[in-house]
């Protein structure tokens, strides 16, 4: 056997070893056999122990655990720029649609209410999101740098910025449905005052839904590291109910009822235009008719 199959097994047995509920839970379902499993592990660790290519001091031990882990050092160096203009950028942007909106009295209208609880939630979302993801780039898988309390904030925030921004979203369209297809209406209906409520009821239920994360979210110490994870195992009954609550509740109910309402907006819009190039028509026909009546008089006069 090679130095790299070698390597690639003892990786394999690191991790079986570093996390062996999950791991030999994910590798049963692929078929393999756990016991043998372990036993060849053992076989592996006392080849590399008695090889003198392998566990001499001159072989650089980050080859093997450091390394071969991750990307080449000019490739996390572009996903690091990469992943911090797109976070200044959406951070700042969203920034600048808020000041906007409160700055500028002609802009506080209930549409843009409800694109400034959009933009609140996707700044949230970045400024969660852009510290794991680099971080990720340059740690080991076992080691989270955050600490308890920035696993329980970082995994909380973007499920409550993702929710927020999808009923954001369908009150958005709801209004905009409103607005277009009863026009007469919407004039009492969506006001500001309304956006303003209906935006924090959204919120405040969000910040409710989301908090059983700040709970489920665990930092797993580990044989060599620790790392954030769930409390609930994916196969938990708890797990599957939260996970398809959300599923449904953020996700298919929100796009089944946006696609609706788009339907009817559409349809609204063309029917509209349809009676308006007729009633036009009607005009312009009629205004010939009356020019013609006017000739037709002043000839035989």
């Amino acid at each position: 056997m090679t130095n790299a199959s070698l390597q690639d097994l003892k990786r394999l047995c690191d991790a079986l070893v570093s996390n062996p509920q999950s791991f030999s839970m994910e590798l049963e379902k692929m078929g393999f056999n756990i016991t043998l499993l372990e036993q060849r592990c053992s076989e592996i660790t006392q080849d590399l122990l008695s090889r003198p290519d392998l566990s001499s001091p001159d072989v650089n031990a980050t080859t093997v655990t450091y390394d071969d882990e991750y990307w080449p050092m000019d490739i996390r160096i572009i996903m690091t720029l990469i992943f911090s203009i797109l976070s200044i950028i959406g951070i700042f942007g969203n920034i600048l649609v808020v000041l906007v909106v409160f700055k500028v009295p002609g802009m506080r209208t209930p549409t843009n209410c409800y694109l400034v609880s959009l933009a609140v939630s996707d700044c949230l979302f970045f400024l969660a999101t852009s510290p794991t993801e680099i971080s990720y780039l340059h740690v080991a898988s076992t080691t989270y740098i955050f600490g308890s309390l920035g696993c329980a904030v970082f995994t909380y925030v973007p499920y409550l910025a993702i929710n927020t921004s999808s009923l954001s979203i369908t009150a958005f369209t709801i209004e905009r449905f409103i607005g277009i297809c009863y026009p007469l209406r919407a004039r009492y209906i969506c006001t500001v005052k309304r956006a303003k409520i209906i935006i924090l009821g959204i919120w405040v239920f969000s910040f409710f839904y989301n908090s059983p994360w700040l709970y489920l979210a665990n930092l797993t110490p580990l044989k060599n590291g620790e790392i954030c994870t769930f409390k609930l195992e994916r196969d938990n009954w708890a797990y599957k109910l939260l996970y398809f609550t959300d599923l449904g509740m953020f996700y298919c109910v929100p796009m089944i009822l946006n696609i609706l309402i788009y339907g009817k907006i559409t349809y609204t819009l063309s029917h509209n235009s349809m009676k308006s190039e007729k009633s036009s028509m009607q005009k312009s026909i009629i205004r010939n008719d009356s020019k013609k009546g006017i000739k037709t008089l002043h000839f035989n006069g």
